[in-house]
């Protein structure tokens, strides 16, 4: 865990986050839902 807050705290001082965060943005709002449908006969 501390190596993975120290490459966050790398990330955050030479503003890397940034990019990693516009990397991460949509229009499609915060919650993302699939529905899915099973076919008849599957047995999966």
């Amino acid at each position: 865990m501390e190596n993975g807050l120290s490459e966050l705290r790398k990330d955050i001082n030479s503003g890397k986050i940034e990019e990693i965060i516009k990397s991460y943005e949509n229009v499609f709002g915060d919650y993302l839902y699939v529905i899915g449908k099973k076919q008849a006969g599957n047995t999966l």
